[in-house]
């Protein structure tokens, strides 16, 4: 098995290499294949070199996780896992305080599922139309922040704009996102350009990066600067890229390893380590610094939809057949363990499609719908009820978040309406 596995890493080094065509000769480090449900091999390159212009077309011996009445147990006995357009009526631009500070819940609670909420009655909360946009997001600030066309918006700071510079190249992944982590930098993919925003900055630099990939792809440290799971291409697979947290962003990338070309969605954390889903939705975790990968899950026959990441933590998730539950998969951090839990929903919620599903704190869980928002306040026997319709239905599952205002209120934004506690 471990032969054909390592004959395997040897055939696919030369296929990456064509799909990194330009490259400078690199130095390659090979690792044992990671084997998913028997056949189904995932094989790990780890390749080191620059990355040529946007328009040029590991892990140790495998261990897969079972979920065992939500206890995470390794079926190789190995204990090296961590114990495991669109219409805008009566539109509306309300703004925020934007010398607000942070909110103070912002930080991560601990990976407990399911703690109680508390006796306090469910929070009220305002919809609001917007004017449309391509994207929109809720910075370290609080400020909601936008992607109009070729600029961001800060709505929340009377509009100011800040334009992104394009070049000649052009990627052929027509998507558009944004997002921030928990220090304020950014991330945005304009018609599959990626363009990047250290902390404390204003500017926004192009990268020479393309993406199409869903979830939070990137991540970013100040001493080690940024990290992107980039596909260049529409067939293309998948590479983590690695960049300094100095130097122009337009060159300088070096790729570390690559991922199946099926990969959809993804979160990375800045040492690389990363869950993905792949190969119609079965969720797989790589965590660098154990050297262990595998499936999250035992049934790999299960597809999940989506990857969020939130102050809280990652959340995979799913809707059930009918509607009536939410499938989750939660951890406070990347690398941490997962715990599974599946939330009823009320009867009257279920009509509205799940778009996404976000952790936030004391175990609530936030479910964004085509209709509205319904919200799991994290007791063990309540149900998912709604909180907020919106004014017009969602035609798009891309360009949502969640977050924190400056006020502290959790509040969800789309590219039409937003919605936040009062």
């Amino acid at each position: 098995m471990k032969a054909r596995a390592r004959e395997g890493a040897l055939y696919a080094l030369p296929l990456f290499a064509l799909a990194l065509a330009g490259c400078e000769r690199s130095t390659v480090v090979q690792r044992e294949d990671v084997v998913l449900g028997g056949p189904r091999t995932l094989g790990f390159i780890e390749l080191r070199s620059a990355i040529p212009a946007p328009n040029v077309s590991g892990g140790a011996p495998a261990t897969s996780v079972v979920i065992v009445d939500d206890v995470p147990e390794t079926t190789s006995g190995a204990t090296t896992l961590e114990n495991m357009g669109q219409q805008s009526i009566g539109l509306e631009n309300t703004s925020i305080n934007a010398d607000a500070s942070a909110p103070s819940d912002a930080a991560s609670p601990s990976a407990a599922l399911l703690e109680p909420w508390g006796s306090a009655e469910p929070a009220q909360w305002t919809t609001r139309a917007l004017p449309p946009a391509l994207a929109r997001a809720i910075d370290d600030r609080g400020h909601r922040i936008a992607l109009i066309g070729d600029a961001v918006v800060d709505e929340s700071a009377n509009g100011t704009r800040v334009e992104l510079a394009f070049d000649d190249h052009t990627c052929d992944l027509p998507y558009d996102t944004i997002s921030f982590d928990d220090d304020g930098a950014g991330y945005i993919v304009r018609r599959g350009r990626v363009f990047l925003r250290p902390p404390g900055q204003a500017a926004w630099e192009r990268a020479a990066v393309c993406n199409n990939l869903l979830g939070v792809p990137w991540a970013f440290d100040g001493a080690r600067g940024w990290r992107v799971l980039s596909r260049r291409g529409r067939s293309a697979e998948p590479a983590i890229l690695s960049h300094g947290a100095s130097g122009e962003l337009s060159s300088g990338w070096t790729a570390i390893s690559g991922a199946r070309a099926s990969t959809t969605h993804a979160v990375v954390d800045v040492d690389n380590s990363r869950v993905l889903l792949e190969s119609g939705g079965h969720p797989i975790k790589i965590d660098v610094t154990l050297e262990v990968a595998g499936a999250l899950l035992a049934t790999a026959s299960v597809p999940f939809q989506g990857i969020t990441r939130s102050r809280t933590g990652v959340l995979v998730w799913r809707e059930e057949p009918g509607g009536a539950e939410v499938d989750t998969l939660f951890s406070s951090t990347i690398r941490g363990q997962y715990q599974r839990a599946r939330i009823a929903r009320d009867s009257g919620a279920r009509a509205g499609e799940v778009l996404a599903v976000f952790a936030a704190p004391g175990g609530a869980r936030v479910i964004v719908t085509r209709r509205g928002v319904e919200l799991f306040e994290g007791t063990a026997r309540a149900h998912a009820h709604s909180v907020a319709r919106w004014p017009v239905a969602l035609e798009t599952e891309t360009g949502i978040s969640v977050g924190w205002l400056a006020n502290g209120k959790l509040a969800v934004v789309t590219p039409t309406a937003w919605a936040y506690e009062r």
